[in-house]
């Protein structure tokens, strides 16, 4: 019996060893280095980029100010309104003061974000959002764009040589 398994391990060790050939098969030639971009081509798509991003931020930079000019002869529109309103009413005039307040913090905030004073922008966005419960409807939509003014004056801010 043990001699029948080594005969049957044999043969099957002699056929695996004939079925087996050193053969590879062929492999397609292909150019192991990559090719790099030329110099010329890359920096010319970086001035591409480039020139899309400025034309892109100064676009953006102009729509701002537009708005912002907009929104402020609004504030100002407002603010008399408001004023007007509350010295006609004897009820209210801890709500008249914070109304008042109200609308000489949205000209300050409107006034930053044409000086390009981000930082006193962002305080006066902070106290308005505070109150924002008690303000009118207009204000509130008002302090909205004011806001997003402030957002795109931020993202300007941050693109590096736009502001030269």
């Amino acid at each position: 019996m043990t001699a029948k398994r080594f005969f049957l391990q044999l043969v099957l060790a002699g056929a695996l060893l004939a079925g087996c050939d050193d053969k590879k098969p062929e492999q397609p030639k292909v150019d192991a280095t990559p090719k790099a971009p030329a110099v010329n081509d890359m920096k010319a798509g970086i001035d591409k980029v480039a020139d899309q991003a400025k034309t892109a931020a100064t676009d953006a930079g102009k729509s701002a100010t537009d708005a912002a000019k907009s929104a402020a002869d609004a504030t100002k529109a407002a603010a008399s309104s408001a004023v007007d309103t509350v010295k006609a009413s004897p009820a209210g005039d801890a709500a008249a003061a914070a109304k008042t307040q109200a609308g000489d913090w949205m000209a300050k905030l409107e006034d930053a974000i044409k000086n390009n004073k981000l930082d006193d922008a962002k305080t006066y966005i902070d106290k308005l959002q505070a109150m924002r419960a008690s303000l009118p409807a207009e204000w509130q939509t008002k302090l909205d764009s004011l806001k997003t003014l402030y957002d795109g004056a931020k993202a300007k801010a941050a693109i590096p040589g736009l502001n030269k």
